[in-house]
C-alpha cells in the first residue's frame, strides 16, 4: 500500500506543473489525455474496491488462489510490455470532462477506501476476493500488485504523450516538464 500511496503523490506533484492544455489535450480522437489517463486509472481503482467490498459483504467463504491466476497476475506486465491491448469495460472508461483538482479528490477518497479495505479482515485477504475479467479471482495482495502494473503501465502511457506533446511544442511549453512525469 505504501508504495501505492508514494506513486499517486508522485504523479500529482507532477502533473500539478503541466499546463492546461498538456492535461487535456490528445494527440488524436482516438488517444486519451493525461487527465483521461488517470480518471481511468482512479475509475479501476475505485472497480476494484465496490467489487471486493461487495463480494466480502456477500460471500462467507472464499476459495484459495488457484496456480493460474498466480501465474497470470506474474505474466500480466510481460504482457503490457509487449504492447498488448485491452480494451478497457465501458465502466471504466473515462467521462473526460473532469478537472485535475476533482479526480484529485476523486482519487484520494477512493484510497483511502482502499487502504481501510486492506484493513478490514486480513484473514479474508488471503484468499479469492476480486475477479478481475482478465485474471481471474485475487485475492489482496494479487489486486494491489495489479494495480501497481495497472498504474505502471498507464504511468509509461503519460509519459510518452508529454514528450510527444512536448516534441510537437504547441502544448507544453519547454522546462515545465521532466523527462517522466
Amino acid at each position: 500500500m505504501e508504495l501505492l500511496e508514494a506513486q499517486r503523490i508522485g504523479l500529482i506533484r507532477q502533473l500539478e506543473r503541466l499546463n492546461k492544455q498538456a492535461l487535456y489535450s490528445s494527440l488524436n480522437d482516438s488517444n486519451w489525455s493525461v487527465t483521461q489517463i488517470l480518471e481511468h486509472i482512479i475509475l479501476v481503482e475505485e472497480q476494484t474496491v465496490l467489487m471486493t467490498a461487495k463480494r466480502l459483504n456477500t460471500h462467507t467463504e472464499f476459495k484459495p488462489i488457484s496456480l493460474y491466476s498466480w501465474i497470470k497476475v506474474w505474466l500480466m506486465p510481460i504482457v503490457l510490455r509487449l504492447n498488448f491491448k485491452f480494451k478497457a469495460p465501458s465502466v471504466v472508461k473515462p467521462v473526460g470532462n473532469k478537472s485535475l483538482p476533482e479526480l484529485m479528490e476523486k482519487w484520494s477518497g477512493v484510497r483511502f477506501q482502499l487502504l481501510q479495505l486492506g484493513e478490514s479482515n486480513p484473514a479474508y485477504l488471503k484468499k479469492g476476493i476480486f475477479k478481475h475479467p482478465f485474471l481471474g479471482v485475487l485475492n489482496f495482495e494479487q489486486v494491489l500488485q495489479f494495480l501497481k502494473i495497472h498504474y505502471s503501465h498507464h504511468l509509461v502511457q503519460m509519459n510518452k504523450l508529454v514528450n510527444q506533446l512536448n516534441r510537437s511544442k504547441k502544448f507544453v511549453p519547454k522546462g515545465v516538464v521532466s523527462k517522466t512525469i
